[in-house]
Protein backbone atom coordinates (compact mmCIF):
# COMPACT_ATOMS: atom_id res chain seq x y z
CA UNK A 1 0.00 0.00 0.00
CA UNK A 2 1.35 3.52 -0.96
CA UNK A 3 1.35 6.56 1.14
CA UNK A 4 -0.88 8.36 -1.42
CA UNK A 5 -3.07 5.06 -1.22
CA UNK A 6 -3.12 5.54 2.80
CA UNK A 7 -3.74 9.44 1.75
CA UNK A 8 -7.26 8.64 -0.16
CA UNK A 9 -7.98 6.42 2.36
CA UNK A 10 -7.60 9.05 5.00
CA UNK A 11 -9.43 11.71 2.91
CA UNK A 12 -12.64 9.46 2.02
CA UNK A 13 -12.85 8.50 5.93
CA UNK A 14 -12.75 12.32 6.89
CA UNK A 15 -15.71 12.78 4.14
CA UNK A 16 -17.62 10.33 5.49
CA UNK A 17 -17.44 11.62 8.91
CA UNK A 18 -18.07 15.14 8.12
CA UNK A 19 -21.54 14.00 6.15
CA UNK A 20 -22.21 11.87 8.82
CA UNK A 21 -21.86 14.44 11.74
CA UNK A 22 -23.60 17.42 9.56
CA UNK A 23 -26.63 14.44 9.23
CA UNK A 24 -26.20 14.59 13.05
CA UNK A 25 -26.44 18.05 13.88
CA UNK A 26 -29.29 18.49 10.96
CA UNK A 27 -31.56 15.71 13.17
CA UNK A 28 -30.77 18.04 16.31
CA UNK A 29 -31.91 21.25 15.19
CA UNK A 30 -35.09 19.76 13.81
CA UNK A 31 -35.64 18.63 17.46
CA UNK A 32 -34.77 21.36 19.30
CA UNK A 33 -37.48 23.60 16.90
CA UNK A 34 -40.00 21.02 17.54
CA UNK A 35 -39.32 20.95 21.09
CA UNK A 36 -39.13 25.21 20.56
CA UNK A 37 -42.89 24.83 18.84
CA UNK A 38 -44.64 22.66 21.56
CA UNK A 39 -42.77 24.66 24.71
CA UNK A 40 -44.47 28.06 22.83
CA UNK A 41 -47.83 25.88 21.88
CA UNK A 42 -48.10 25.18 24.99
CA UNK A 43 -47.46 28.52 26.60
CA UNK A 44 -49.75 29.93 24.67
CA UNK A 45 -52.28 27.40 25.62
CA UNK A 46 -51.58 27.97 29.64
CA UNK A 47 -52.10 32.08 28.80
CA UNK A 48 -55.06 31.68 27.32
CA UNK A 49 -56.55 29.74 29.77
CA UNK A 50 -55.44 32.02 32.73
CA UNK A 51 -57.42 35.11 30.52
CA UNK A 52 -60.57 32.72 30.75
CA UNK A 53 -60.58 31.68 34.41
CA UNK A 54 -59.28 35.57 34.83
CA UNK A 55 -62.49 36.68 32.87
CA UNK A 56 -65.08 34.16 34.40
CA UNK A 57 -63.62 35.17 37.77
CA UNK A 58 -64.30 38.84 37.08
CA UNK A 59 -67.30 38.36 35.67
CA UNK A 60 -69.19 36.48 38.46
CA UNK A 61 -67.39 39.29 40.84
CA UNK A 62 -69.65 41.29 38.90
CA UNK A 63 -72.88 38.95 39.32
CA UNK A 64 -72.49 38.27 42.49
CA UNK A 65 -75.64 40.17 44.13
CA UNK A 66 -78.49 40.95 42.62
CA UNK A 67 -77.91 44.41 43.30
CA UNK A 68 -74.62 44.07 41.14
CA UNK A 69 -76.19 42.13 38.72
CA UNK A 70 -79.26 44.54 38.18
CA UNK A 71 -76.49 47.75 37.34
CA UNK A 72 -74.51 45.45 35.29
CA UNK A 73 -78.27 44.50 32.96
Amino acid sequence: MTLESIYYIGQTVAVIAIVVSLIFVGLQVRMAYEQTRQSNELARQETSRTNIITFITEQQRLFATPEDAACMH
